[in-house]
């Protein structure tokens, strides 16, 4: 993005995202860094990947559902995303 707010090119990147021991992920972040992008996605991808995560089988159904809790969204809003559900496989 310029000055102004406007486009002014693309990047391209790819995560890489290894699991750890002590600090449970690591990412990597390949391609250029415009505008401290790679900060940006860093954050972004960081926060999503270690969210607590509840898991809940329905037996009438046979299916389970997923869903990632957070105390606080950045926009201030309590509540949870809603993964989609998963059908076991047979």
């Amino acid at each position: 993005m310029d000055e102004y707010g406007g486009y002014d090119g693309w990047t391209e990147h790819t995560i890489t995202v290894r699991p750890d021991l002590i600090h449970t992920i690591v990412l990597g972040i390949s391609g250029r860094n415009r505008n401290d992008i790679k900060d940006y996605l860093y954050d972004v991808y960081h926060h999503i990947l270690t969210l607590d995560v509840r898991h809940e089988y329905d037996p009438t159904t046979d299916r389970n559902s997923f869903m990632a809790l957070y105390d606080q969204c950045e926009h201030g809003r309590n509540g949870s995303v809603q993964a989609p559900e998963s059908t076991p496989p047979e």
